[in-house]
């Protein structure tokens, strides 16, 4: 299980006998191990994904005309997050446990917000509902849902438009929604990728596909710093190592847009590995084809037609296709997390 897995190598952190500098290169080796889940799609959830992708329950919506934009305000602290991993474990019995206080809280945001959720909420409340209940159905990414994720993805290019030309918030999308409907994690192949170009974007402000393309497995390194001895600086103990990825734009990005930094990082996420940058990278290197870990041409990867969560690789050594690329990025830009971040950077 990913639970287990990071679970270990954050213990294994402390003793690894990597190099402690900054410029310390990426690791050499990566240790898949299984996640049990079930890849098995039923006749009714076929028909689901035809009546959603064709039968419309409420009228389309002018986005210019319906959504406020926002100016940007600093996060609280707390707000939206979860204190405990449990919530997100990958085995959905302790999901079906949590339904009745899910639902509750959803009806508590909503009120709180003086309004119904967007639509993308309740697209994946949709598809954290198919969770909850056993199914492991992905509506967003599944080929069987191929006509519903072509007519998500108009929708989500008007947010696209609308951000670019008035550079304000103009969704409500929270990062957090894409946790808990498992739209973010290492559940899938699918959803491993769409977490990577979230952070990716994120963290290494590659805003636009064309960016995404040009990434690639040797422009990410792993580096270990120093915990510094200073009161408050960090939750480790003086002395003790914190564990981050940085990305070397190349140099014709750097070049064409004085923008752009020489370097940019992401960091751990020591308190829910779960959700740690730095992890889930390393996973994914170790559900990648070895000939392809060192590649300075590809990052992501197509994932293998007859794959299956507890197999050893996931992946092909293909690219994918720039049509999913444009896809995946469309629904990361609908995130407000992402808006800030590209707002202030």
């Amino acid at each position: 299980m990913m639970a287990e897995m990071v679970a270990e190598e954050k213990k294994d952190d402390v003793t690894d006998s990597e190099s402690d500098i900054d410029d310390g290169g990426p690791e050499d080796s990566y240790s898949p191990e299984p996640v049990e889940a079930s890849n098995t799609f039923g006749d009714d959830m076929l028909q689901m994904a035809l009546k959603m992708a064709t039968e419309l329950e409420e009228p389309a919506v002018d986005l210019e005309g319906a959504l406020t934009a926002n100016t940007i305000t600093a996060p609280q602290e707390g707000h939206g997050q979860d204190d405990g991993v449990d919530e997100h474990h990958p085995m959905h019995q302790h999901m079906m446990d949590r339904n009745a206080a899910a639902r509750g809280r959803k009806r508590g945001i909503r009120q709180s917000r003086g309004g119904s959720a967007p639509k993308r909420g309740r697209r994946m409340s949709h598809q954290q509902y198919l969770f909850e209940n056993g199914r492991i159905d992905n509506i967003f990414c599944d080929p069987y849902y191929e006509k519903f994720t072509d007519c998500l993805d108009e929708v989500a290019k008007k947010f696209s438009v609308l951000y670019n030309d008035s550079h304000y918030i103009v969704t409500r999308v929270e990062e957090e929604h894409l946790w808990e409907s498992k739209q973010l994690g290492a559940h899938s192949p699918h959803v491993l990728l769409s977490t990577l170009m979230f952070f990716n974007t994120k963290h290494f402000n590659l805003t636009t596909v064309e960016e995404h393309m040009q990434l690639s497995f040797s422009h990410i390194m792993k580096h270990w710093k120093r915990n510094p001895n200073q009161p408050g600086a960090s939750t480790k103990l003086a002395g003790t190592r914190n564990v981050l990825l940085r990305f070397y734009p190349p140099q014709s990005a750097i070049q064409n847009n004085a923008r752009k930094k020489k370097v940019y990082e992401q960091q751990e996420n020591e308190e829910n590995p779960l959700r740690c940058p730095v992890k889930l990278y390393e996973f994914y290197l170790s559900k990648c084809p070895e000939s392809v870990r060192t590649r300075n041409d590809v990052f992501y990867l197509q994932p293998e037609r007859s794959c299956v969560p507890d197999s050893p690789v996931w992946y092909s050594t293909m690219p994918l296709p720039k049509e999913a690329l444009e896809k995946m990025l469309h629904r990361v830009k609908m995130v407000k997390e992402i808006n800030v971040a590209l707002l202030t950077s």
